[in-house]
């Protein structure tokens, strides 16, 4: 091979190559623009999810404000209405009071005033036991230091022991829950046993001790 052939050929060869690397260069262009364009679509697409994130991030904090502005409220409106409620349903107990006592300056009959105290009492309870509050039966009960509490104590002997004897004040349940305790006087029984063991001792004492023998008359 001569040497313009040489020279030919490797400049065929170089052409080929620089060719080829061209082909090369732009297909990894190509290939990064490719990338690039993914990688866009996907900061796009996360820019899109952290905005409505933020929205809604908003929106919460606006609900939860308003939320704290109006439980409060809500509370105090239902506190109000259950107090309203409450009290207009003690007012017909407050009329028939009224009438009882018009009755009593007009009539002097005792057996009917006292009638209508009864009626009123009754009302009354009536109106306490629609709202959930009824009256606790302590005489004769056992004493229960929840329910009751103890003004003095009395010893009665035919009745049991921790027994209540005398209710001096009612107690009132609501809902289960005692709402007043019961102010009541209780049964203590006096406890004889140590007399009793004293008694005991003292004959066991006597019946030990032995008897002095007498001397014998010459």
């Amino acid at each position: 091979m001569n040497i313009m052939s040489k020279k030919k050929h490797n400049k065929e060869a170089k052409t080929h190559e620089d060719a080829k690397t061209r082909s090369e260069v732009k297909d990894s262009d190509k290939n990064k623009k490719s990338e690039l364009n993914e990688f866009e679509e996907k900061i796009q697409q996360l820019e899109a999810e952290l905005a409505a994130m933020r929205d809604k991030y908003h929106r919460v904090c606006a609900e939860y404000d308003n939320l704290q502005k109006r439980v409060p409220r809500q509370i105090q409106d239902g506190i109000s209405y259950q107090k309203e409620s409450i009290l207009k349903s003690m007012l017909s107990s407050m009329d028939n009071f009224e009438h009882t006592l018009a009755s009593a300056k007009q009539n002097h009959d005792a057996d009917k005033i006292i009638e209508g105290i009864k009626l009123v009492y009754k009302n009354f309870l009536d109106t306490l036991k629609a709202h959930g509050v009824v009256q606790m039966q302590s005489a004769g009960e056992e004493f229960d230091p929840v329910k009751h509490q103890a003004m003095m104590q009395q010893s009665d002997p035919e009745k049991p022991d921790n027994t209540v004897l005398v209710e001096y004040q009612k107690g009132y349940l609501i809902e289960e829950k005692v709402l007043r305790p019961a102010m009541v006087i209780v049964n203590k029984i006096e406890n004889d046993s140590n007399d009793d063991a004293g008694e005991t001792a003292e004959d066991s004492s006597d019946k030990s001790t032995p008897e002095k023998p007498q001397d014998k008359q010459e």
